[in-house]
């Protein structure tokens, strides 16, 4: 257990910086920084015995990444020896590059939950390669199932933190529901009281009436019969 504690405290801290405040050539963002953004988590890959048959295609990768990026400074710059569009051509396909990458450590997810890799498992889940709320079912279930052995820590910490957080907010939001309903019939009950009320107050109003006329007219009759 200490073993898998460690292990995620290293994965975290692996790859906890990958994304944070990475400048990025602004020409072609939208592909640009998920290549730029995502080599890094890329390149760490190599420290994993899973991945060390393609430790010599993730340098080669990398390096043209740096390249291509050190070309798109140089356009913003104003150097027009560079071609933007070759560099377009580049940024795209290594953007197909990327998104193998991707593909590979999803699969190297599977695989962990499939064999039961805990080890394996914490390091994926925390590469910054996966997409964790496509996966985030999968990952929360054999987090569950082996919570024995996996330290709640790293994307682990942050799913159950978010879960919690929405089943409080489920919580409230259906507390309020209720005492909405509550007060809803507290104004129906006092509308109808109300209401029979004034019907009450209203007859014995019309009763009164009748009966002063009554007294009248019987003492008319009595007058008369005098």
């Amino acid at each position: 257990m200490n073993k898998l504690v460690i292990l995620a405290l290293f994965a975290t801290v692996l790859f906890a910086q990958s994304k944070i405040s990475l400048e990025n050539p602004t020409i072609y963002s939208t592909i640009g920084d998920i290549v730029y953004d995502n080599a890094e988590p890329i390149q760490k890959l190599k420290t994993v015995p899973e991945f060390s048959l393609i430790e010599r295609k993730i340098d080669k990768y990398i390096k043209k990444v740096e390249e291509t990026k050190k070309k798109g400074f140089e356009i913003e710059s104003g150097n027009i020896k560079i071609d933007k569009y070759e560099y377009l051509k580049t940024l795209r396909e290594l953007f197909k590059q990327n998104n193998s990458y991707v593909r590979e450590v999803e699969v190297k997810l599977k695989q962990s939950i499939k064999d039961e890799n805990s080890e394996l498992f914490i390091i994926i889940i925390n590469s910054e390669l996966i997409n964790i709320k496509k996966h985030e079912k999968d990952i929360l279930d054999y987090y569950l199932k082996h919570s024995e052995e996996i330290e709640e820590e790293g994307i682990i910490k942050t799913i159950l933190d978010k879960n919690k957080k929405q089943k409080k907010e489920k919580n409230v939001k259906q507390g309020l529901t209720k005492k909405q309903i509550e007060n809803a019939k507290i104004k129906r009950l006092r509308k109808k009281d109300r209401i029979e009320k004034e019907t009450l107050e209203k007859l014995l109003d019309d009763n009164a009436i009748q009966t002063k006329h009554e007294i009248r007219e019987n003492q008319r009759k009595e007058l008369g019969d005098d």
